[in-house]
């Protein structure tokens, strides 16, 4: 427990844990009545830190967040370009720092993944709720998705059991110019993380929060 707040608050700030605290952080309310039985909210928040380095980096934001308004998400990261595919409309979307009017990519929830290209060493912090499940339509051939869980033992595996995916590439800053390599069904798969997904067939994948 981390604090008690009167009746009828709306709100509460943690102020010690926000940007440039590089740990995560897991939220429950609970209500204590007269005789001290207590309540707690099914739902849990969060707050999620990722560091990223310089250059390119496949990110995803794992928690649910109100706004989803690109340049509030990446708010704590320097970066001058970013993008992201579109698997329905089969094409690429974007946002430059360069070029901030009319953006492509004006928006960016948890279902969702992104290329950034980072000017400086940040961290990929933001704030939301945990959802119970999250479920991401993938259509046939490639998607671009993020694994909005802190699941430890999801693998690679489990996707292909659900989504009869064939093949699943995952983020590696050595393998350049795509950054990108073939995982395996045993690998973990990882909150902030993101992943590109090939499926024969238009499926549905049912991301368990925890």
């Amino acid at each position: 427990m981390i604090a008690f707040v009167p009746n009828g608050t709306s709100e509460y700030t943690d102020s010690s844990v926000g940007e440039g605290d590089p740990d995560n952080y897991f939220y429950r309310v609970c209500a204590v009545d007269a005789v001290n039985g207590t309540r707690c909210t099914r739902d849990q928040a969060a707050k999620f830190a990722r560091p990223l380095l310089e250059g390119m980096n496949l990110i995803s934001a794992p928690i649910y967040q109100d706004n989803d308004n690109l340049t509030t998400v990446l708010q704590t990261v320097s970066f001058d370009n970013s993008w992201s595919y579109d698997s329905y409309e089969q094409r690429w979307k974007t946002l430059m720092i360069s070029k901030p009017y009319d953006p492509t990519l004006p928006y960016f929830n948890h279902t969702k993944s992104l290329w950034i290209n980072v000017t400086r060493s940040s961290n990929f912090t933001v704030a939301g709720l945990v959802l119970q499940s999250t479920d991401i339509l993938l259509k046939a051939g490639w998607n671009l998705v993020g694994f909005p869980s802190f699941n430890t033992t999801y693998t690679v595996g489990d996707l292909k059991a659900q989504t009869d995916a064939a093949r699943v590439e995952g983020f590696d800053p050595l393998s350049s110019p795509y950054f990108l390599r073939k995982m395996g069904s045993s690998e973990i798969m990882k909150p902030g993380y993101g992943y590109w997904v090939w499926v024969d067939a238009d499926a549905t994948w049912t991301v368990p929060g925890f």
